[in-house]
């Protein structure tokens, strides 16, 4: 069985790492006789991994109580632990660049969005801004035409024509909402 398998501290609840390599040889005896009241084979008959268990607890307490074994497994452990920290940091960086490529195609899409609704006003506004200029432009027509009839209709008047039939011209072009 290597050594970095089982975490020989947590078998007897005791915390791993450097709070673990700092306990005392009586704390961890206390732990074990602790465990060992908890998971002995005669307190669960009715278990069937209590042999087994028991077992577990009683290697991982002869492994901790050897002084060479322990300092052994503590360095080891040091090492895993520190090398799971570089494989966290590591999925931690990779999922922290994809979260960035992630935001920076969501702004991207979204300036497009804005350039194009940007582009559509504008071209709506031109489309207004000539319909404006082409009502001016039949609203100037119009008021030509109104001073033309105007016009036509004073000459008929100094011409003697009756005043009824200047009326009847001029009516005519009100309806026509110049």
């Amino acid at each position: 069985m290597d050594i970095t398998e089982v975490d020989h501290y947590a078998v007897l609840d005791l915390p791993s790492g450097e709070q673990g390599a700092k306990l005392s040889q009586q704390e961890i005896s206390k732990a074990y006789r602790k465990k060992a009241l908890e998971l002995h084979p005669d307190k669960r008959p009715d278990d069937p991994n209590a042999h087994e268990n028991f077992r577990k607890l009683k290697t991982s307490y002869d492994f901790l109580k050897d002084e060479k074994n322990r300092k052994l497994f503590d360095s080891t452990r040091k090492i895993t632990i520190s090398d799971l920290d570089l494989k966290a940091r590591a999925e931690a960086e990779a999922r922290e660049r994809a979260a960035a490529a992630e935001r920076y195609a969501f702004v991207e899409k979204e300036e497009l969005r804005s350039a194009r609704i940007a582009a559509h006003n504008a071209q709506r506004m031109a489309g207004r801004k000539h319909k404006e200029a082409g009502r001016k432009l039949n609203h100037g027509r119009a008021r030509i035409r109104a001073m033309r009839y105007v016009n036509k209709v004073s000459r008929s008047i100094s011409s003697g024509k009756t005043k009824k039939e200047a009326d009847r011209i001029l009516a005519s072009y009100s309806k026509k909402k110049l």
